[in-house]
């Protein structure tokens, strides 16, 4: 291998700018694993090259090699950001720099690698997956509640019965302590969900929303109304009701609810007995 580099080089020295001998050493330095070298030739081969659909192959292999035999992962981030300068919907250039974006932290970068896959990868799928890591950057790693939200709404806004998103908006929209918009949520979430057995914990946290932080007694006693009405005996819902009426002074429907809650404790003691 090394008499063919010799004379490849000496080939090379005559002739800078010849594509053929240029190959030749990139293939040789390669299955001698002279990576720094390899690099080196490919850099030559992009700056010769004028077609650019011959130059993106070349310029992506110089990427794979920076990251993944020199680990040189900030030179790697410069060799796909110019292969996405020749072709924004490169997918494994994108894919690249999400990983080492994310990888080195540079998280204003990761986001715009994340702009030009919106555009690059068509399907809903593709764009409900991007649309959450998004979320979840401007959430946990740049402390951007508003924006981790606008972002998980376009997953509702790309599927209207996508359950988890609507789970993770209620999740924020607690965090930034927006309640009518969890409100609005959770009566969605409801509403998207077939089976009325699911609806028992989002009829209970909205009880609690409009209880404890919108101060509207009426909508949570409706909340948790429509609760037991799909769950008779759920005890906390009962005792919720008869404080929420006793507040209101209405002391017989209070006693009502809390003779029920005695009735649920008494029938759960026998069944143990």
């Amino acid at each position: 291998i090394g008499q063919a580099i010799d004379c490849y080089m000496q080939a090379f020295k005559l002739s800078e700018d010849r594509l053929d001998v240029m190959k030749e050493l990139a293939r040789i330095y390669e299955a001698a694993e002279q990576w720094n070298e390899l690099v080196d030739i490919l850099e030559r081969e992009t700056a010769v090259i004028e077609d650019t659909e011959e130059k993106l192959p070349v310029r992506y292999k110089v990427g794979v090699v920076l990251e993944t035999q020199l680990q040189n992962y900030e030179k790697a981030v410069e060799s796909y950001n110019a292969v996405i300068a020749m072709d924004e919907t490169h997918a494994d250039a994108l894919k690249a720099l999400e990983r080492l974006n994310a990888g080195l932290e540079r998280w204003t970068d990761l986001l715009k690698v994340y702009e030009y896959q919106l555009n690059a990868f068509q399907t809903s799928e593709d764009h409900i997956a991007i649309y959450e890591k998004v979320s979840n950057v401007y959430e946990t790693r740049l402390n951007d509640l508003e924006n981790a939200i606008s972002s998980m709404i376009q997953v509702t806004l790309i599927d209207s019965e996508y359950v988890s998103a609507y789970a993770e908006l209620e999740r924020l929209y607690e965090l930034a302590e927006r309640w009518q918009d969890m409100i609005e949520t959770l009566n969605t979430h409801i509403n998207v969900l077939s089976n009325v057995g699911d609806h028992i914990e989002l009829y209970r946290k909205l009880g609690e929303v409009y209880r404890d932080k919108v101060m509207d007694a009426y909508h949570a006693v409706e909340s948790y109304q429509y609760l037991i009405g799909i769950e008779p005996n759920d005890v906390p819902a009962l005792y919720a009701l008869a404080d929420l009426y006793e507040s209101a002074e209405d002391y017989i429907s209070s006693i009502d609810y809390l003779n029920r809650v005695i009735g649920c404790i008494t029938d759960t003691t026998e069944a143990i007995q």
